[in-house]
């Protein structure tokens, strides 16, 4: 099975914990995936691999402040605990359109669609990344662990005795932090992996890389502010990050859930009716004959009916999802693009009648 790390010990010193078998999920920050299968031309939010953009980061902070957008995938969540002496800021988090969903129900969906129809928001943001500071106690106060008598012996010319933290020379454990510390914590480790946030390709013979998020500026930026050299945070080049259009992706996250939902209470009927066709069309004739018969027949025939609106009403709300969705989306990408030439046209009658007004002036003076 799969070994889970916990770092509870250091954790709960520092004054934060990580939700127990707990994923963020985020109907707002979602990022959009291609059904498998393409059944469906329209790709669906997965409310678990999270695009985070400039409203998900802290602004005020030198390590988030620049970032124009991050994605993390499967996070957990970072909760403050009761009676710390550290200071918790956090330097991304989800919309309040969030909720935190077990390990096991994000495992066992093999449909994105589950976890958006069962989706219930918590109405308040989650914390996937935190800076801590201020005075800790330690959390091994008596010392390193003691070494394993089980483990094997120690290699030649070593021993327990001599390793640091051991013996008579060793110097006391420290039971509370020298200084105050200056600690980010990230509930993910995806993060820094490049395939989530980066396009490698092959040109000529040498691998080309382009970020499609700020993920690496994130990282260098943690370990330059952790370091005390903020000197390049601010410089840093970043690579571009595409701009949505973001009434666009609001109306398809409502068209999303109304489908969706729709859909599963069109095939919830369809399924029942099809139950009902099945057992009428499995009986019998009874003693009144004729008069069962017909009954039958004519429940058949209505259950049949019912069952070939139903797939009709079906197929319209699947062919529909989109319309009004594309209609804006093609108004708004004509607006954007003839927006330009159409302020410069009317930049350029405006000069124009400026200089013919000063000609004019001049001639009458």
């Amino acid at each position: 099975g799969a070994v889970e790390s916990d770092l509870e010990p250091l954790l709960s010193r520092w004054g934060i914990k990580l939700e127990p078998g707990k994923i963020a999920a985020d109907q707002d920050f979602a990022t959009r995936i291609n059904m498998p299968g393409g059944g469906n031309r329209d790709p669906l939010s997965y409310v678990v691999w999270l695009q985070l953009p400039k409203e998900g980061m802290n602004r005020d902070d030198a390590i988030t402040g620049g970032l124009d957008e991050v994605l993390i995938a499967s996070a957990g969540v970072l909760q403050p605990v009761e009676g710390r002496t550290t200071t918790i800021e956090p330097l991304i988090q989800t919309s309040t359109n969030a909720a935190l969903l077990p390990v096991d129900v994000v495992r066992d969906a093999r449909d994105p669609r589950s976890l958006i129809t069962g989706f219930v928001s918590g109405g308040k943001k989650l914390t996937l990344a935190a800076r801590i500071t201020g005075p800790v106690a330690s959390a091994f106060p008596d010392g390193p662990p003691k070494p394993d008598p089980q483990a094997p012996a120690a290699a030649a010319g070593t021993s327990a005795a001599t390793e640091p933290g051991y013996g008579a020379t060793a110097r006391p454990p420290l039971a509370q932090s020298a200084s105050p510390i200056n600690i980010v914590v990230f509930a993910d480790c995806d993060v820094m992996d490049e395939r989530l946030w980066a396009d490698v390709q092959d040109m000529g013979g040498q691998q080309v890389i382009r970020a499609r998020a700020d993920n690496g500026n994130l990282l260098l930026n943690t370990a330059e502010n952790l370091a005390g050299a903020d000197s390049l945070v601010d410089v840093r080049s970043r690579g571009e990050v595409g701009r949505p259009f973001l009434v666009i992706e609001d109306l398809q996250r409502a068209a999303e859930a109304k489908f969706l939902a729709r859909q599963d209470a069109l095939e919830s009927q369809l399924n029942e009716t099809e139950a009902r066709l099945n057992t009428l069309s499995a009986g019998g004739t009874g003693a009144n004959g004729a008069v069962v018969d017909a009954q039958s027949r004519a429940a058949i025939a209505e259950a049949q009916a019912q069952i070939s609106a139903t797939r009709k009403e079906l197929r319209d709300v699947q062919r529909n999802l989109r319309q009004d969705i594309d209609d804006l989306e093609r108004l708004l990408r004509m607006v954007n693009i003839a927006l330009v030439p159409i302020a410069v046209a009317i930049a350029a009658l405006i000069v124009a009648a400026w200089r013919r007004h000063r000609r004019t002036r001049r001639r009458i003076a």
